[in-house]
């Protein structure tokens, strides 16, 4: 936890509504400075003492305790989350009031969560099915306080369509990627039917249908050089779309199909998946956790280095050295910097 988080987890266990248990509460206390200091973890016999006193040990005892405060822990961080999802919290509440007979209060409700989710720039998968449960709850609310009205059931139909076909495209690329890699075999289901389905309709218009639509045909196609444009110039179109460990996927997606294409003989995609790293690196996608896989520093300076972008490469092995965690830093950083200074003799 982040001392945010353990400020607030506090709290949380303190509340009678989630924990009766005094133990529990003293057991965070004193494990609190520990935490914060990211010591090790103490003994039980420790813990033990500084929550029942001079009780005789009972191993039993403390480990319920500790049971007790995982358990809430984990609470803690649903609620957190849940309660920080303000499109979900408030279509959740939404429904909740139309079933208590509180329409205004529903329609307010209903109308908050909408305005939470449109204000969010993702238009992915997940805003699709998002969309999707908002609709519905917008017909059960129609349904009930107007049955003999008109309800808006091809909107819902059309947006069911968008969301599946989003998720099962987004799902059937990283499948084909793993079953190459991996070389195993996997059913892909309705796809085809999703893809005879979505090429004559306007659907393919949505970048969040479009961008994975054409990174299967290009996973599938390797030799129609139109179709990996495609994706590409989508991708780098409509990045702000996506959130980012989203676009870090895509963003392996494509290399590896460079990666790929290049090992088969084509050089053509060496520059590609250079454009890719370039331009991933610039809008940070591929930190996670504020760190930098030691195989993408080295094969981002290795690509940089056969295309002689030799002053990237040296700004590059510089600015994200600190980004890669120890104990590859130096040795990395050195052997890149090595190469550098090879390269130009």
């Amino acid at each position: 936890f982040s001392d945010a988080e353990l400020r607030a987890l506090k709290k949380f266990v303190r509340s009678p509504y989630f924990n009766q248990r005094l133990e529990v509460i003293d057991l965070l206390d004193f494990l609190e400075k520990p935490l914060k200091n990211k010591r090790p973890a103490p003994e039980k016999e420790q813990a033990f003492a500084a929550v029942f006193g001079k009780d005789q040990f009972a191993d039993h005892r403390i480990r319920m305790a500790m049971s007790f405060l995982f358990q809430l822990a984990g609470q803690f961080l649903a609620v957190q989350d849940f309660v920080g999802d303000t499109p979900q919290l408030r279509l959740r509440q939404a429904g909740l009031l139309r079933q208590r007979k509180l329409q205004d209060h529903a329609q307010q409700a209903l109308m908050e969560s909408a305005t939470a989710l449109l204000s969010r720039p993702q238009r992915n998968a997940d805003f699709h099915q998002q969309l999707y449960q908002f609709l519905l709850e917008k017909y059960r609310a129609e349904a009930e306080t107007n049955p003999t009205g008109p309800l808006p059931l091809q909107e819902l139909s059309n947006q069911l369509d968008r969301a599946f076909l989003s998720r099962k495209l987004w799902q059937s690329c990283f499948m084909l990627s793993h079953q190459t890699v991996y070389n195993t075999t996997y059913d892909f289901g309705l796809l085809d039917a999703a893809l005879m389905h979505l090429e004559s309709a306007p659907v393919l218009n949505d970048p969040s249908v479009a961008v994975y639509y054409f990174c299967y045909r290009a996973l599938t196609n390797p030799d129609e050089t139109t179709y990996f444009q495609q994706f590409k110039q989508l991708l780098l179109q409509h990045n702000k779309l996506f959130p980012g460990d989203e676009m870090r996927d895509l963003y392996v997606l494509a290399i590896n199909f460079c990666i790929r294409r290049y090992n088969a003989g084509n050089p053509d995609y060496l520059p590609e998946q250079f454009d890719f790293y370039r331009d991933g690196l610039a809008q940070k996608y591929f930190l996670v956790d504020g760190a930098l896989s030691r195989y993408t520093y080295l094969n981002a300076a290795t690509i940089g280095l056969v295309l002689h972008e030799l002053d990237w490469v040296e700004q590059f092995i510089r600015d994200y050295r600190d980004f890669v965690k120890e104990p590859h830093r130096e040795s990395l950083y050195s052997f890149n910097l090595a190469r550098l200074e090879y390269q130009r003799r």
